[in-house]
């Protein structure tokens, strides 16, 4: 399932290529822009000849031309370090750090080529004990009702890692004329996320040769299991 997300994006990216890429983009602007790091000619010059008289004026002259250059080009200088600074604020202002190893981006994002990304969820309930004919209802932390929802279902948790398939049970078990798996509904309001259960399995899969079936289940008991709740704003 990939969460339709328009108002953020949470990007799990390498920031110093993401800066280098963002700092590239400043100084191919600059070098496109007109006026931008050009620097002035310098002014007709007095050539001198040798065993030809030198005049004070004309060296003066040729010493002034150069000053003025010189000068002229350090105000351009400065005015362009001032614009990038501008530009690098402006890029940072639409790609900034939110948290350790994430980017945030305000607004539409273009890319071209390659990204490994994903969609981070932005609440994780974690595994938790549930059984059948149990009502649960787990806070969250989104300040709102979630837009997307999916819960994964697991016979066996070690540490925080299901060691059992896992059931990608979305917001609701299955229900057929022969087999019934929970939960009957996953409701979900601006701070708490609902779990009913009924007397059905806690969780199991049917395979080809198999059937219905709870194979690495912990306690070898389909009416215990571990639940994941996975919530996007």
């Amino acid at each position: 399932m990939k969460p339709n997300k328009t108002a953020k994006i949470v990007i799990h990216i390498d920031l110093t290529r993401t800066r280098r890429l963002a700092f590239a983009a400043v100084a191919a602007v600059a070098l496109c822009y007109p006026g931008w790091l050009i620097a002035s000619n310098v002014g007709s010059l007095t050539t001198f000849a040798p065993g030809t008289p030198v005049r004070a004026a004309e060296v003066n002259g040729n010493f002034t031309a150069v000053r003025v250059a010189i000068d002229d080009n350090h105000a351009k200088v400065t005015q362009d370090q001032a614009r990038i600074s501008g530009l690098e604020g402006a890029v940072a202002s639409k790609v900034g750090k939110d948290g350790a190893g994430n980017v945030t981006v305000a607004g539409n994002l273009t890319v071209v080529g390659n990204l490994n990304a994903r969609m981070r969820p932005d609440w994780d309930s974690g595994w938790r004990v549930v059984a059948s004919n149990g009502t649960y209802a787990w806070p969250h932390s989104l300040g709102g009702v979630p837009t997307q929802l999916m819960l994964q279902q697991c016979g066996a948790v070690s540490g925080s890692t299901c060691t059992s398939r896992v059931v990608l049970a979305g917001t609701g078990g299955r229900s057929t004329s022969g087999f019934d798996i929970n939960p009957v509904s996953v409701t979900a309001d601006t701070s708490l996320v609902h779990i009913t259960m009924t007397n059905w399995w806690a969780w199991g899969y049917w395979e080809h040769g198999k059937n219905w079936h709870y194979s690495g289940d912990a306690d070898l008991n389909p009416s215990t299991a571990f639940y994941r709740v996975f919530a996007w704003k």
